[in-house]
């Protein structure tokens, strides 16, 4: 059985993410479009948000991989436990879409004692499709490659 929503597409909050639920992920990217200007707070809250996911494997050791991530990401990781299994991972805002002008949460985690990474990009979309969660997700990966 395939989950859909009212648009007949899968819901944006079917991955697992133990960081940022479903308001969560709303709040932040209101916040972040009404800091755009006056007019974004009453129509960021009616904008469908859209979700792109990533899972990858750097070939790095878990403490490489890490330490890679903090300096990328400018913080520590946190910890959550979520049904007996230890996550570690960021969540934060970044500049996505049509000239970086539209925000983008992006959750980053792993599985403690796993080397995947998992990345997760949400983001506010209106009638332009400007696939702001897919060039956020990308763009991070992208800049992990070295």
């Amino acid at each position: 059985m395939r989950i859909t929503d009212r648009r007949g597409e899968p819901p944006y909050d079917r991955y697992v993410n133990p960081f940022l639920d479903r308001a969560g992920i709303d709040d932040a990217l209101v916040n972040g479009i009404v800091e755009l200007g006056p007019p974004g707070s009453g129509i960021a809250r009616r904008l469908r948000t859209v979700e792109a996911a990533a899972d990858a494997k750097l070939g790095l050791s878990e403490a490489a991989l890490i330490q890679r991530l903090s300096t990328r990401l400018g913080a520590s990781p946190q910890r959550r436990d979520v049904d007996g299994v230890s996550y570690l991972g960021w969540a934060t805002i970044v500049g996505s879409g049509a000239l970086n002008l539209n925000p983008a949460v992006l959750v980053v985690f792993l599985r403690a004692g796993a080397p995947t990474l998992h990345v997760r990009g949400y983001a506010k979309q209106g009638l332009l499709k400007q696939r702001t969660a897919r060039k956020a997700v990308d763009r991070f990966l992208a800049s992990l490659q070295v």
